[in-house]
This record gives structure tokens, C-alpha cells and sequence, in this order.
């Protein structure tokens, strides 16, 4: 059966030519090390495929390496068709002089762009934001308390049987998803618009927007009395919210204190947190693909499309003139009634 899923996955991969991997490391049961393989596959439509585990008796980047490359030999997949690799942040695998990802693309696939996982990214930039403003951290810190808390098999089972009780006629209701969009497309997004957030400052529809939903839920806005020592103001570049205090800690007692003191301090440490963790060149290839996505304002937009295209060695004179024809064809295929959702 084993052997049929991969005959077929690498039949796929002959007619599609082009792939990227995903890897990590792994233990199974008896705590040996293994390396996990997936692959991404353009074939009319998006594919992920799992390719098996690999007995890891190493874990130096060399040997990493090779396994990954022995795991697509055995597949008989064509390592030179690799045009994307993605690993965790690990400098045995990120690494830019002696890294995994640095071996394989000098040794296997020229063409195989790093990039670290995004999704890996974007927690770190949140658990670091958090870490950083400590309102923040104290109320994210009780969610995860009261989780914790009600994860109890036993007293889950109680709160349901006492909700059932109070609302016998009410349906449970669970959080509503944030956003059904790309990861790459999202935090592209979240990025220029918490710039734009910061520039202008949308606090006040926030703020009355946080009260409606405090009043549709019954719950009252209460400030505590201000006590302790006053807070002073650091010495940083203007523009920037930050503040030190001295001796006991404070409550936010007004609508102010909680945008100089958590509003500005979250905005400001999630952009300096999302430019320290995500590289221009890749922001660059990103956007590049982002231009390819038909639901963007910059679909094929040929000046951003063009760092991909200088990636993977296409001709800029080339790139021009197959943007012009695709968008026209784009145009005929929309006035005959066709909705162009991908180009996938």
C-alpha cells in the first residue's frame, strides 16, 4: 500500500516538475529521532504529501542534509526540481554558512529558497509582544489559566451539566474564525496595516467598538483607583510608547493610560518584532506571490512580481510580455462570464 501512495505521489511530481519541502525532526514513542519529509506539489491544484520518516542516528547538518536528499532519491524525485525548502529556525538547519538549508541548495537544488516557517514566525512574534507588555502578558496569562482550569475532564463535565441547567434553551456558541486568508497574505497585511494603525490611530472606534462588545455582554467598564508611584516617561526616539515605572506597579485608571500604556507598546514591539523576524528578501518573494493571487490590488503588478522572477532566473524582458498576455487573457475569460479566483 506503502509503496503505491509514493509510486503515485512521484508520478505526480514527473508531470508537475517543480516542488518544495517542508522537513522537521521529530521523536517517536521510543524516543528516537526521526525526520519527517512533506513535499508541496503544483498540479492544477495544490497538493501536501507526506513522504515518510527517515531514522535519524545524527543530528549535524551534513547528515541532515544527506537524509533529506537519500528520502527523494528513494522516491526517485529529482532534487535539482526543489525550488523552496522550509525548516524550522534552528541554526542547524537555518543556518547561513553551515546550515542545512545552505548544504542543499549548494549541493542538491540551487533554486530551493529558504524560508523559515512562517506560522513558527508569527507565534514568536506574538509570545515575544506579550512577554514585552506586561498588561498584556497578565491578562493573555489568565486565559491560559482559566484554559488550564476547565480542561479538567471531570470539572468540563460539571460546567456542562450546570449550563445546560441556567440555559436549557440556548445553543453553546463557539469564537467565530478570525480570517480564512493565507498565512503569507495575512501577516503581509498585518504588517502595513499596523504601520498605518500606528501613524494615524484608529484608538477611539477601538475603544468604543471594546465597549459595545462589553455592553452586549453584560459586562461592566470598570477602572481601578490609581495607586503607586507615578510613571515616568523613557527616553526614546519620538513616536514611540514606552514607559518605565518606579517602585509599585499600576492599573491603567482611563482610556489614555490604556493606550499609552498597552495599545502603543503592542503596536510598536509587533513591528519591531515582524522586521527583526522576517527578512526583506523574503518579504520581497512573498509580496511577489501575493501579486499573483487574483483577489489582490497588486495582481500582476510586474514590478513586484519581478524579485521572484530574478529568484528563479526568468528573463525581465520575458516577464513583461507574458504579464500583458496573461492579463488579457484574463479579460476575455471574465467578459465570457469566467470568475478568476487563482491561477492555480
Amino acid at each position: 500500500m506503502a509503496e503505491t501512495v509514493l509510486d503515485e505521489i512521484t508520478d505526480e511530481l514527473y508531470q508537475s516538475t517543480w516542488f518544495s519541502i517542508m522537513a522537521d525532526e521529530s521523536k517517536d514513542i521510543s524516543e528516537r529521532e526521526q525526520l519527517s519529509v512533506v513535499r508541496y506539489l503544483f498540479d492544477h491544484t495544490l497538493h501536501e504529501e507526506f513522504l515518510g520518516f527517515v531514522r535519524l542516528r545524527e543530528l549535524n547538518a551534513e547528515y541532515l542534509k544527506t537524509s533529506i536528499c537519500e528520502m527523494l532519491l528513494t522516491c526517485n524525485i529529482d532534487a535539482k526540481n526543489c525550488v523552496g525548502q522550509t525548516y524550522n529556525g534552528a541554526s542547524v538547519m537555518s543556518g547561513t554558512n553551515s546550515g542545512v538549508q545552505k548544504l542543499f541548495r549548494e549541493e542538491a537544488a540551487p533554486e530551493a529558497t529558504y524560508i523559515h516557517c512562517y506560522n513558527h514566525r508569527l507565534n514568536l512574534v506574538i509570545v515575544d509582544v506579550l512577554k514585552s507588555v506586561k498588561i498584556a502578558d497578565q491578562f493573555f496569562g489568565l486565559l491560559k489559566s482559566i484554559y488550564v482550569f476547565m480542561s479538567s475532564a471531570v470539572l468540563h463535565e460539571l460546567f456542562l451539566q450546570k449550563r445546560n441547567k441556567l440555559f436549557p434553551d440556548k445553543q453553546p456558541q463557539k469564537l467565530k474564525k478570525l480570517s480564512d486568508k493565507p498565512l503569507l497574505l495575512t501577516w503581509l497585511r498585518l504588517h502595513d496595516e499596523l504601520e498605518q494603525e500606528r501613524k494615524g490611530s484608529n484608538w477611539g472606534i477601538l475603544w468604543s467598538k471594546a465597549k459595545d462588545m462589553a455592553k452586549e455582554l453584560d459586562i461592566p467598564v470598570r477602572f481601578a483607583h490609581k495607586s503607586g508611584r507615578k510613571r515616568h516617561q523613557s527616553s526614546m526616539p519620538d513616536g514611540f510608547a514606552t514607559s518605565t515605572s518606579l517602585g509599585q506597579e499600576e492599573t491603567p485608571d482611563s482610556k489614555h493610560d490604556i493606550c499609552v500604556n498597552l495599545f502603543y507598546p503592542v503596536l510598536d514591539r509587533f513591528l519591531a518584532e515582524l522586521g527583526s523576524r522576517f527578512s526583506e528578501d523574503n518579504k520581497q518573494l512573498l509580496r511577489s506571490v501575493s501579486a499573483l493571487d487574483p483577489r489582490s490590488s497588486k495582481f500582476f503588478n510586474a514590478e513586484i512580481i519581478e524579485p521572484m522572477s530574478v529568484q528563479y532566473g526568468v528573463e525581465l524582458s520575458d516577464l513583461a510580455v507574458e504579464v500583458r498576455q496573461a492579463k488579457r487573457l484574463i479579460q476575455r475569460k471574465e467578459s465570457e462570464g469566467v470568475k478568476i479566483t487563482t491561477l492555480v
